[in-house]
């Protein structure tokens, strides 16, 4: 059985990926002030803070494994079910595509006996994580904390060496951002940013794919999405501040093309707006 440090891996590894390193560049080159430019992403936090409370309500009434399929199909019946659940698992494919042609991609760069076989090393790496989930509930957890706690270290390596690096660049030249229009225009490119902001965090409800796994569901789904989302939103803001520190926004707003694929390939699972009505529906139920 799964305890809240599993729920915690799971939304960590679930969450943080490629968008970090995209969405920046985009919400930079939109939002040219280093406060607003951090803003957005404190907004995204509480965002998907609010969607937690949603899903912990849910989670804790209604403890089994599937995601916002059983919730919906519960509250909204089989139809209603049996569309979020597809569109769910054709989202989770996708960005398991994503994922591998991305780790493809960059191993040509690591290694050079992988460049130019990026859809090989991407096939490989897609089978080998279902043959350890096949192994069984033990294995994927194990695995789940190693690669959660790896991808935290290293994000933490990244922030300490931008703050080691850097010398507050990003801070000392930024722009005074007046968008031309009046204050009314502003709101498009804060839309875009918080697309993005929201895309970039999307994946903090994780632990309710497992939930009939957990030991406590009552006690340990609250915890794993409240922790995790929290987790989650310090370390983007620590990300963020950190490359404030070493580039100036106009700088960082010539970064947004560093990732095309997660561009490209762009398989959103930011569906929890639904969820407020199922919970109601749910507690009428």
């Amino acid at each position: 059985m799964l305890g809240v440090g599993f729920g915690l891996a799971v939304i960590i590894g679930n969450t943080i990926g490629a968008g970090i390193f995209r969405a920046p560049g985009t919400i930079a080159a939109q939002l040219p002030n280093a406060w607003i430019f951090l803003g957005v992403w404190v907004m995204g936090g509480i965002y998907a803070f609010l969607g937690a409370i949603s899903l912990a309500e849910l989670g804790t009434m209604i403890p089994r494994s599937g995601g916002q399929y059983v919730y919906s199909r519960y509250a909204l019946g089989e139809y209603a079910g049996f569309i979020v659940g597809w569109s769910d698992w054709i989202s989770s494919c996708g960005s398991t595509a994503t994922v591998s042609l991305l780790i493809g991609e960059f191993s040509g760069a690591l290694v050079p006996a992988f460049a130019g076989r990026g859809p090989v090393v991407a096939a490989a790496v897609a089978i080998i994580f279902a043959a350890l989930q096949w192994r069984g509930i033990v294995w994927g957890s194990n695995i789940q904390n190693l690669t959660s706690l790896l991808k935290a270290l290293a994000f933490f390596a990244l922030i300490a060496a931008g703050f080691m690096l850097g010398s507050g660049s990003g801070f000392s030249k930024s722009e005074n951002y007046s968008p031309p229009g009046g204050l009314l225009l502003i709101l498009v490119p804060l839309v875009i940013s918080l697309r993005e902001v929201i895309y970039t965090y999307d994946g903090w409800s994780g632990v309710i794919y497992f939930s009939e796994e957990v030991k406590n569901p009552a006690r340990d789904i609250p915890r794993s999405l409240f922790g995790g989302v929290l987790t989650i939103t310090a370390i983007y803001l620590l990300v963020n501040v950190a490359l404030l520190y070493v580039l100036p926004v106009s700088a960082i707003a010539k970064l947004a093309p560093v990732i095309p694929i997660s561009a490209s390939i762009n398989f959103s699972r930011s569906r929890w707006r639904a969820t407020t009505v199922i919970s109601r529906r749910c507690r009428r139920a």
